[in-house]
């Protein structure tokens, strides 16, 4: 029975579907972050698209890290260095 997962060239150390589905959900929900982070940053800071990209991408991040907090607690020996990057990108969000 195969442990991982390859997703174009890329391993995923797992072929649970619970464990791949939050990877997809993860993937898709960091995509969005850019796209809305990227619309923040491009928008005249001003009352109306700047602060609607915004909390889009605050409330993704939002998502993105508990995501990524639930991948690190079933791999935590492997994977808690990536909490911690994730914690640090959440409280820089929050912060701002």
């Amino acid at each position: 029975m195969p442990t991982a997962t390859v997703i174009a060239g890329i391993e995923i150390p797992s072929t649970a579907p619970v464990f791949l589905g939050v990877v997809g959900f993860h993937v898709l929900v960091g995509l969005a972050c850019v796209v809305t982070g990227a619309g923040a940053m491009l928008s005249r800071k001003a009352p109306g698209r700047h602060p609607n990209f915004g909390a889009a991408y605050y409330w993704g991040l939002v998502a993105v890290f508990a995501s990524a907090s639930s991948l690190a607690v079933v791999r935590w020996q492997e994977d808690y260095h990536l909490f911690l990057l994730g914690m640090g990108s959440f409280i820089a969000a929050a912060a701002g």
